[in-house]
């Protein structure tokens, strides 16, 4: 017969302790150590390539815009004064639309140097409209002596108005956006703390 006073050696038999391993998932959102993700860095915005290149791209452009409407201020006040062979010059000769040219650049420049790289386009169209201003006025007067040194400044100076409006359009790159809020990093010491505590 079974003797009543032995307990059951089921009932006496510890039970199994549960062995401290690797966890699967996150800790508290905290990626896991050997998870991908896991590390200082896990969490940190990182800028895309392509923005980061059409960013170099865009401010290229706005610089390439500005340096050829100051270009083409000295080569217009130079064609515009610059008499040959005893003749009047053409501010001289035709100061209405001399006045006119100078009033076109004054366009290109506003668009140009003014209004900042991500502006509303309608600065653009403004410089656009004193380029398209210039172009008459060298096709009018400019051409038929375009051999004489007044004719190569004014057409350096048209030439720079034109190049200047056409860097400085927002189609010519897309503009940067909003910056981002970066994300903070977690803390290394604390998810070390929290392994630990779990483990």
């Amino acid at each position: 017969a079974p003797d009543p006073g032995a307990a059951p050696a089921a009932s006496s038999a510890a039970p199994p302790t549960a062995v401290a391993g690797p966890t699967s998932g996150p800790i508290f959102g905290v990626p896991a150590s050997g998870q991908p993700g896991a590390g200082p860095e896990a969490g940190v915005a990182r800028p895309s390539t392509g923005s980061a290149t059409t960013v170099v791209r865009r401010r290229a452009s706005d610089m390439l815009s500005k340096a050829l409407a100051v270009l083409a201020w000295p080569a217009l006040g130079l064609g515009l004064n610059l008499s040959e062979n005893h003749q009047l010059s053409l501010f001289r000769h035709v100061p209405a639309w001399s006045v006119f040219a100078v009033l076109s650049l004054v366009f290109v420049g506003v668009a140009a140097l003014a209004a900042p790289a991500t502006g509303p386009k309608r600065y653009w169209r403004l410089g656009a409209g004193g380029a398209a201003g210039l172009v008459a006025f060298w096709v009018l007067l400019v051409l038929p002596g375009v051999d004489s040194n007044a004719g190569f400044s004014l057409s350096l100076a048209t030439a720079a108005a034109c190049g200047a409006v056409w860097w400085g359009l927002p189609v010519r790159g897309s503009s940067p956006g909003p910056a981002r809020a970066a994300v903070p990093a977690p803390d290394r010491q604390a998810q070390i703390r929290r392994r630990r505590i779990e483990g």
